[in-house]
């Protein structure tokens, strides 16, 4: 993994970039991700939803120099080449969470057995990071008790220009299966575009899934 620097002379959002970068201003908004067709398909292979999702995210997010920009100690805009996925488990018997990582590879059955086994090392592993030696990562995080329709979190330091995905509990209605999908980004390198962008690619992977 690299982190390479952007350069920043005839971007046509470089003036876009500065002024939403001084107010640091970011943007969030939530979604219903159709997710029958999805779960169906997984059920007939014998696969589990989340680290499927993990790997849909992930595919998403590597896809486009947008979703992997960030500054760097100095506070020069660059782009990982990559970025893994950073995600959430859940602790039942202490009802806290620890955030994981695991390294991406466009090799879904690969990625998938990975991730298992991250689960499985780190099932009774309390703290919030218990994985060492983190990458460049990217944040995903699910909230399996509330079907929301709006979500936004509150940042402080350094702007933070990584997406950040939230998703909530599935909703059973009119014969489909929806998905919620909490977005948050940084207005400095993305704009409604690149949101709508990001939640129709990964509806199309959702759709179109094939292990």
């Amino acid at each position: 993994m690299a982190f390479l620097p952007f350069e920043r002379k005839g971007w046509s959002r470089s003036t876009h970039f500065e002024h939403y970068l001084e107010g640091d201003c970011s943007f969030s908004l939530t979604v219903e991700l159709a997710a029958g067709a999805l779960r169906r398909k997984l059920k007939a292979e014998g696969l589990k939803f989340y680290p499927t999702l993990i790997h849909l995210a992930a595919r998403v997010v590597n896809g486009h120099t947008e979703y992997r920009m960030a500054l760097d100690e100095a506070g020069r805009l660059g782009y990982h080449d990559v970025l893994a996925p950073s995600y959430t488990v859940f602790h039942d018997k202490s009802k806290t969470f620890s955030a994981l990582w695991t390294a991406y590879t466009p090799d879904f059955s690969q990625f998938y057995q990975d991730v298992l086994a991250d689960m499985a090392a780190y099932a009774d592993a309390f703290p919030l990071f218990p994985k060492p030696d983190e990458p460049a990562t990217f944040p995903l995080s699910s909230v399996p008790w509330l079907p929301f329709t709006s979500f936004s979190l509150h940042l402080g330091g350094r702007p933070y220009l990584i997406p950040i995905l939230t998703f909530g509990r599935f909703v059973e209605r009119d014969g489909e299966t929806f998905l919620p999908l909490a977005l948050q980004m940084h207005h400095a390198v993305c704009d409604g575009y690149h949101a709508a962008r990001f939640v129709e690619e990964l509806q199309e992977l959702f759709n179109h899934f094939n292990p």
